[in-house]
């Protein structure tokens, strides 16, 4: 039986300024996208965030996250390189690739329901509790 995906640490954003609401909000959609990618994919977080390119399928799996975060969040290219180790410019090209795929149809609609069903979580999650 595989093991349960692993819950991304906080430790991967120190950099970020500890206190600011709008960086515990990006890291709390890193998770989210993470998960989603994590479990559609059936790709782990550490090769997600890895230093390695890997083969098609976690390159594929890692422009997904990106653009998700871009898309759904509205994370700039910058910011998400600094969440993904990676270069603006690589995030971008990964924008482009996703966007490109949305030309097929089921993906289309599946990237379109992601989108949907993540921002909703999030919505949910920033609500006060009552």
């Amino acid at each position: 039986m595989p093991a349960a995906p692993r819950v991304m640490s906080v430790s991967v954003f120190a950099a970020a300024p500890h206190g600011s609401s709008d960086v515990l909000r990006e890291i709390n959609q890193m998770r989210l996208a993470m998960e989603y990618v994590t479990l559609v994919h059936r790709t782990p977080p550490h090769y997600l965030l890895g230093p390695s390119r890997g083969g098609k399928h976690l390159s594929s799996s890692r422009q997904t996250l990106q653009y998700i975060c871009h898309v759904a969040f509205g994370m700039n290219y910058t910011r998400i390189g600094e969440l993904t180790n990676r270069d603006r410019t690589s995030v971008s090209y990964a924008c482009r690739q996703i966007e490109d795929l949305r030309d097929f149809n089921e993906i289309d609609k599946s990237l379109f329901f992601a989108e949907m069903a993540l921002q909703a979580m999030m919505h949910h999650l920033n609500e006060p509790q009552s």
